[in-house]
Order: C-alpha cells, then sequence, then structure tokens
C-alpha cells in the first residue's frame, strides 16, 4: 500500500468537540482525510463515530472546534451546501423517497431543466441510467424506489452521491444491508474512486472488511480519539483494544450450568404486514431462549428483524 500521509489533506479535523444536554458525545477530536485513500473510522456504540460524520456532512452546523476542507475553514448550514463543495455522506439509514421514480430521487433538488424552465427528464433519465450501470443495478431509473430490493436501494444512495462528483465521500455503514455479491461490487466502486483521487471515510463495525479495504484507520472511545495509523501496520485485535480500551481475549465457557432452563420458547411465529394482509414480514419462525444466554438474531435491513422483536414483545397483537 502505497503511504500519501506526505500529501496535503483534503479535510482537516481540529479539536471537534459536540454536546447534548450538557453531555460530550465528541470532545477535542482531531484527525486528517488524505485523497485517494480509505480512512476507516472505529468505535464502539456512542462512541460519537455518527456525530462527527453528521457534523462534516452539514447535518450539526453547530458545534465547538475548526474544520477545513481543502484549506479553506468551512462550517456548512447544512447538507446540501456540503455536498455543492464536494463533501457528500451516505447514511445507514436510508434517505430516498419510497414513491418517486430513481431518477427523481437521484435528481431531487439538483434537478436539471430545459431551456424553457421545464424539467429535462431525459437528460435526466439518461445521466441516471449511466449512472445505474456504472454501478451494474440492471433496473429502469424510472422505476419506483419502492419496488426495489433494499440492497439495491443503497445502491440508489451511492450513486446518488456520485452524481455529487463527491470530493470526500462518507459512507456510513454501507454494507448492513447489501448481499456479498453488491459488498465485492462496492468494494470496486471504491477502488476507481480512490484511482479518481476521492477521499473516502468509511465507518464500519466490520472489522474484516475494513481491513480489507482501508488505508488508515481512526478510533474513537467514548467521544475522544484514541488513536490512528496505517491499517497495513495494524491488526484486528489491536484496533479492538484501541475501541474497547483494553485487551481483549477469547474466553470458551463449557457446560456452563446457568444456561439451564429455558426461558422463552417462540414457535412458529408469523406477522402480516398491517399495510397488506396477503403479505407477511415474518413467517414460520421459531426458537428457544435459555437464562444466562445470549441470543444473537441477524439478518440485512428488512429481513423482518425488527418486526420479530415487535411481536414478541406485543407491540403487534395479532
Amino acid at each position: 500500500m502505497q503511504n500519501k500521509i506526505n500529501i496535503p489533506p483534503v479535510l482537516e479535523i481540529r479539536n471537534v468537540s459536540k454536546e447534548f444536554s450538557g453531555v460530550y458525545a465528541l470532545k477535542n477530536v482531531s484527525m486528517e482525510i488524505f485523497p485517494g485513500q480509505v480512512t476507516a473510522v472505529i468505535g464502539e456504540n456512542g462512541a460519537g463515530k455518527s456525530t462527527l460524520m453528521k457534523i462534516i456532512s452539514g447535518v450539526y452546523p453547530e458545534f465547538e472546534g475548526d474544520i477545513f476542507y481543502r484549506g479553506e475553514q468551512v462550517s456548512f448550514k447544512n447538507p446540501k451546501e456540503a455536498a455543492e463543495k464536494g463533501i457528500v455522506i451516505i447514511h445507514q439509514e436510508l434517505n430516498l423517497i419510497p414513491h418517486m421514480s430513481i431518477t427523481e430521487n437521484l435528481f431531487l433538488g439538483q434537478e436539471l431543466t430545459t431551456k424553457f424552465g421545464l424539467l429535462d427528464y431525459p437528460r435526466m433519465h439518461e445521466k441516471a441510467a449511466g449512472l445505474l450501470a456504472r454501478l451494474q443495478l440492471d433496473v429502469n431509473p424510472g422505476t419506483a424506489v419502492n419496488r426495489l430490493r433494499v440492497g439495491q436501494q443503497q445502491l440508489v444512495e451511492i450513486a446518488r452521491a456520485l452524481l455529487f462528483d463527491s470530493k470526500v465521500l462518507i459512507m456510513d455503514e454501507p454494507t448492513s444491508a447489501i448481499s456479498d455479491h453488491e459488498v465485492k461490487l462496492l468494494f470496486r466502486i471504491i477502488k476507481e474512486l480512490k484511482a479518481q483521487n476521492v477521499a473516502i471515510v468509511y465507518v464500519s463495525h466490520k472489522l474484516k472488511e475494513l481491513l480489507e479495504i482501508a488505508d488508515r484507520f481512526e478510533v474513537l472511545r467514548d467521544g475522544v480519539h484514541v488513536g490512528s495509523g496505517l491499517m497495513e501496520e495494524t491488526t484486528q485485535d489491536k484496533l479492538i483494544g484501541l475501541m474497547v480500551g483494553r485487551e481483549i481475549k477469547n474466553r470458551i465457557r463449557e457446560n456452563d450450568e446457568n444456561l439451564n432452563g429455558e426461558i422463552l420458547r417462540v414457535e412458529n411465529l408469523s406477522f402480516r404486514n398491517p399495510e397488506n394482509k396477503t403479505d407477511f414480514l415474518v413467517t414460520d419462525v421459531s426458537f428457544t431462549l435459555r437464562k444466562g444466554e445470549v441470543l444473537g438474531i441477524a439478518g440485512l435491513m428488512g429481513a423482518g428483524r425488527s418486526e420479530l422483536l415487535e411481536a414478541i414483545f406485543g407491540l403487534h397483537p395479532q
């Protein structure tokens, strides 16, 4: 991996702090983001990663400290202002309008017009089709977003970011809702963007993924910057140690008597879509939970995880 540390940073964050109701989410955080590199921002839940990304992208215009973009001090009032400068964020939560087409979502707020001031749909469709082809998303740009799979919607979010010709692209948990094939495609796109000297800020909990795709890392813990370096010079265990503040050792629990005794059983649970009774959000799910046991429920966004737990909790009595 080429070390580009001697190249001037495209983005500098200097002593940035942010508090909510007297509690600091970030405190005196400083870091540098370089062009043509993927910088992984790492930390546990609540470490301040999302808060920092929202400050950089203009979601939180009020904060302490300074941000310099391409050598110029900046303070964005909103995400649109940041995007117009070349800093775009792809949020973990999809920000698409479901009943509008892909093209309409891509150009929302930056519509192309004819010389008569009318919307230039042919030109917008042509540009949208080009972006979708680049992302290998074989879908008509006139398709309504709510007809797409969640993974496809994530790719539309990425296409919208590419439309801005971003110089700094922030990706917040970009692989949380996409398939393995789409992850490989995303990594290919990231490599293309790096070759175009785009700086990418990559936020993820998936350390193996970060070790593969990132050039540098910045670690936050409890709102404080605690470490940084080149990804090729670290290990997963070292990153975890920085995140939690101590060395983590694997422990195997064998024949723990506290695990005896079933405390919860779910059998053949199904839950219909409240808006469409012929559609099931959860179908025929069964599992057991024992005392002292931690049960993980995994799946992509839209797989029914939240609906399953809400049904068990009683939010959807049927």
